[in-house]
């Protein structure tokens, strides 16, 4: 069985992703996760979806929320999807180095993201050891349009290639 969830891990590392900090308010303190595993689901009404681990200290909390946050990090934020993954204590001790970190808003918006995609929670499905946390779009921002993505792939964090000359 090890086998086979290794091969599962090095196959899914070659499919690049963006990475996100899937956020929501914990007793009216934000709090957030880093996710790869983000989506856009449906175009009317606009849906989103993010799958949360069960091992995050997040997974509750964005399965309850009334309204989330998606905020799509640039390749400037390596450190703070870094900080995100981290649980507990260790997020809390990751994240202080941040002082200015949180925009006030409906949902905990980072500050200096590419673009945030606030929902409301539309519903939470089941997904093995992760929940499909599905939003329905109510405010979309685009922040910094110039600035380019935080790419994952192979376990590391990827510049964009510069687009090919036509």
């Amino acid at each position: 069985m090890t086998q086979k969830i290794d091969a599962y891990r090095e196959v899914l590392a070659r499919f690049a992703s963006g990475v996100t900090v899937v956020s929501a308010y914990r007793d009216k303190r934000p709090d957030g996760v880093t996710v790869s595993a983000f989506s856009a689901l449906s175009l009317s009404p606009p849906l989103v979806l993010a799958c949360i681990g069960e091992e995050s200290d997040c997974y509750e909390l964005l399965a309850r929320s009334e309204r989330f946050a998606v905020n799509l990090l640039s390749n400037r934020q390596a450190s703070l999807a870094l900080a995100f993954a981290e649980l507990g204590d260790a997020k809390a001790q990751a994240l202080s180095a941040y002082p200015d970190l949180w925009m006030k808003d409906s949902a905990p918006l980072l500050a200096d993201c590419l673009a945030h995609v606030v929902c409301r929670r539309h519903a939470v499905h089941p997904g093995g050891d992760h929940r499909i946390v599905v939003g329905e779009v109510i405010e979309l921002q685009l922040r910094d349009a110039a600035a380019d993505p935080l790419v994952y792939f192979a376990s590391a964090f990827r510049p964009l290639a510069p687009p090919e000359k036509r």
